[in-house]
């Protein structure tokens, strides 16, 4: 979904994932040095790439991010939130079904005083350029991510699933501010944990 958040943590800013990003990310996603612990799909073609982009441009329940190093602004890396729904406290992070917007969230929380603990996916994130590994960059643009989610959107909960083995991204994530919540199996049989963040 086109949209206009921005924010800058430290030495990151994130901002909306634009068409002249794309590229990058394709190559990226092909490169399986980057894709251990993400879903295995098929080589990206630039035309599957730009299919990719033009559809969610239309998807009102998810928001892509470019990350970028904040002085140079070269692009690193990418992360999104998506699915939006209404948190509920309990080992089931939602009450609403999938199929809510972004769009929803806005209109509940202007409408009502009453709004629920809307809650929203952190993922699809990814630091690609390999000048920006040990720099600090993941944990500074989570944060950024997290400052737009409940400042700027006004969510309750972030929710996020990360391969228990992925001990790198479970570091960051934690450093950033989420805490395990859950340990699970995985569609693909691996174990899995559910992390959140509350505002």
């Amino acid at each position: 979904m086109k949209h206009c958040y921005k924010c800058s943590y430290e030495n990151i800013i994130v901002r909306p994932l634009e068409a002249g990003d794309i590229e990058s990310l394709r190559q990226w996603r092909n490169d399986p040095a980057n894709t251990k612990f993400l879903k295995q799909i098929p080589y990206i073609t630039p035309e599957m790439q730009k299919s990719w982009y033009e559809r969610y441009l239309d998807d009102a329940s998810e928001l892509q991010f470019a990350i970028c190093f904040k002085d140079s602004g070269e692009l690193i890396g990418s992360c999104a939130l998506y699915d939006p729904g209404v948190s509920d406290d309990t080992e089931n992070y939602r009450q609403e079904p999938k199929g809510l917007t972004f769009k929803d969230v806005a209109d509940v929380r202007v409408d009502s005083d009453d709004a629920g603990s809307w809650s929203a996916e952190f993922g699809k994130f990814m630091i690609g350029a390999g000048d920006a590994h040990g720099k600090h960059a993941g944990v500074s643009a989570v944060k950024a991510i997290a400052e737009i989610a409940f400042h700027n959107m006004g969510l309750e909960k972030l929710v996020l699933h990360v391969f228990c083995d992925h001990l790198a991204a479970v570091k960051v994530y934690q450093q950033a501010g989420f805490e395990i919540a859950d340990e699970h199996i995985a569609d693909n049989g691996a174990p899995e944990f559910l992390m959140t963040m509350c505002r």
